[in-house]
C-alpha cells in the first residue's frame, strides 16, 4: 500500500478545511484565514513593543483604556491565531475566534475615528 502526495495533504488538512470541496475553496480559506492571522499578529506586536505608534502617549493610555487592557487583548488575540493555525481545534473555537477578530476589526477603527473627531474638537 503506496500513500500519495494528495493522500497526504488531504489528511493533514485541519478538520475546518475538511468541508471544503474544491481547491479553489481551499485556497481562499487559507489566504483569507492568512491575512486575518497576519493582522493580529502586526497588532499583537504593536501592543507589545510598539504602543507609541500612532500617539505619542500610547494608543491605550490616548483612548483612556486601563494598562492591563492591553495585556488581555494581546493574550486573547494571541490565543485566537493559535485557534485558527492550529489542527485539530474545534470549529466552534474558530467560530469564536473569527467572530472576536470581526469585532476588533470593525469596531477600533470606528473608535480611533471617534477619538480622533473628539481630541479635535477640544483642542
Amino acid at each position: 500500500m503506496t500513500i500519495t502526495a494528495s493522500d497526504a495533504i488531504q489528511s493533514s488538512t485541519p478538520s475546518a478545511s475538511k468541508g471544503l470541496k474544491t481547491k479553489r475553496e481551499r485556497i481562499i480559506y487559507w489566504t483569507t484565514t492568512g491575512i486575518v492571522c497576519s493582522v493580529m499578529v502586526f497588532s499583537i506586536i504593536n501592543f507589545t513593543f510598539i504602543d507609541r505608534f500612532p500617539f505619542s502617549e500610547g494608543a491605550f493610555v490616548h483612548l483612556g483604556l486601563p494598562n492591563y487592557f492591553r495585556t488581555e487583548l494581546t493574550i486573547a488575540k494571541t490565543l485566537g491565531v493559535l485557534a485558527l493555525l492550529v489542527p485539530g481545534v474545534p470549529a466552534k473555537m474558530k467560530e469564536f475566534a473569527y467572530f472576536g477578530f470581526a469585532i476588533t476589526l470593525i469596531i477600533f477603527p470606528a473608535v480611533m475615528r471617534g477619538s480622533a473627531s473628539c481630541s479635535s474638537s477640544i483642542r
